[in-house]
């Protein structure tokens, strides 16, 4: 369960150009938002903001990322989770894809 989304880690997303696209391009840059979805809805969920250990304003670390997928899959309620990182003015933006358990 979620394995593979360790294993993917965090998915870019570049305006300029998706192929070139590098983790190093945003890592250490300040964390502007983060957003989570699951099926297409927005979630406000405090239990599942709180497992998300970056924080806005703060710089973007893989660390982080990873451990806020293994929080997010222990709580049991995902199978898989997919976060994206994209440039936004500022920053970084952070989205959470967030696959539930049916």
């Amino acid at each position: 369960m979620g394995v593979r989304a360790l294993l993917a880690g965090l998915v870019l997303a570049s305006t300029a150009s998706p192929a070139h696209a590098d983790v190093a391009d945003y890592l250490g840059k300040v964390v502007v938002s983060i957003a989570l979805e699951a099926e297409g809805r927005a979630s406000t969920d405090a239990r599942i903001l709180g497992a998300i250990q970056n924080r806005t304003g703060q710089p973007l670390l893989m660390r982080e990322v990873r451990e806020s997928m293994v929080h997010l899959l222990s709580l049991g309620r995902f199978e898989d989770v997919v976060v994206r990182a994209s440039a936004a003015p500022g920053g970084v933006a952070l989205d959470f894809d967030l696959v539930p358990v049916h």
